[in-house]
């Protein structure tokens, strides 16, 4: 306890964040997927915010949690969040990976394709009702 006391005290204060921060990594279907210094005690919820939250094309029904020793895990964090369970969020630790997968169906997906199809579509009805006048 004393040996932990003089070494914190003969730190200086630009290296004390560095003990109370874990480095942990985002990958996948986020805004800014990358590595994230991050307190003690957060969780997924926190790092998939800081990394500028979900695509809309994010499966968070499905996000790995990928820990040393301890292999993955998937977890449903959509679930959580709307049932306000955050607290069963796992809390992450130094080294932990966090893979958001892409939905494997998404209306967005069929939108984005749909709006040129559409236009292209409803272009050709106009120009065939033009014509049969």
């Amino acid at each position: 306890m004393i040996l932990l006391l003089i070494l914190i005290t003969s730190l200086n204060k630009e290296e004390l964040p560095l003990l109370s921060q874990i480095n942990a990594h985002i990958w996948g279907k986020v805004n800014e997927p990358g590595m994230y210094k991050l307190s003690p005690g957060s969780n997924i919820a926190v790092i998939i915010s800081k990394a500028g939250g979900p695509t809309s094309h994010a499966n968070l029904r499905k996000v790995k949690l990928i820990r040393e020793k301890e292999g993955i895990r998937v977890i449903n964090v959509e679930e959580k969040l709307k049932k306000g369970k955050i607290e069963e969020l796992p809390i992450l630790k130094e080294g932990d990976i966090i893979i958001v997968e892409e939905k494997k169906f998404s209306l967005s997906k069929i939108w984005g394709i749909g709006k040129d199809v559409s236009w292209v579509v409803g272009l050709t009805v106009l120009i065939i009702c033009c014509l049969k006048k």
